[in-house]
């Protein structure tokens, strides 16, 4: 089964509600488990341990911290772990709203499920308001 998580950035309803959207889609052939990543590690888990723990479960991430990819340790470290990552940026630089959150995650969560279902990480897709791209 291929793990989902959303980062402690998403809120953890909209976590549970992809969750509870998903669980019809769930066939033998391509389950998905969605989780919220502080559940496992708790809230303020660094990024140097969940990016091991992830890598090793062949999980994919998404979250909303755009840096990540930017900071050299980081992306070395989910680099050398195989992780998948999908990067949320929403329209406005002031970040959006839940709402918007929502709309954009909810618009474009087949295509995301589909790129952790079939892409084999490591990689990093960024979603945006227009789709998903690989960056």
């Amino acid at each position: 089964m291929k793990k989902i998580y959303l980062d402690e950035n998403i809120p953890q309803s909209l976590a549970e509600g992809l969750r509870a959207l998903d669980r019809p889609n769930n066939r033998k052939d391509s389950n998905c488990d969605i989780l919220f990543l502080p559940d496992s590690l708790g809230k303020g888990a660094k990024d140097k341990d969940w990016i091991p723990m992830l890598g090793r479960e062949q999980a994919i991430m998404v979250t909303q911290d755009y840096n990540i990819h930017r900071n050299n340790s980081e992306r070395d470290l989910y680099q050398k772990h195989g992780l998948g990552l999908i990067v949320v940026r929403l329209p406005s630089k002031k970040g959006g709203t839940y709402w918007d959150l929502v709309q954009q995650l909810v618009r474009h969560w087949i295509e995301i499920r589909t790129i952790a279902l079939t892409q084999h990480p490591p990689f990093i897709y960024e979603c945006t308001a227009k789709g998903v791209k690989k960056i």
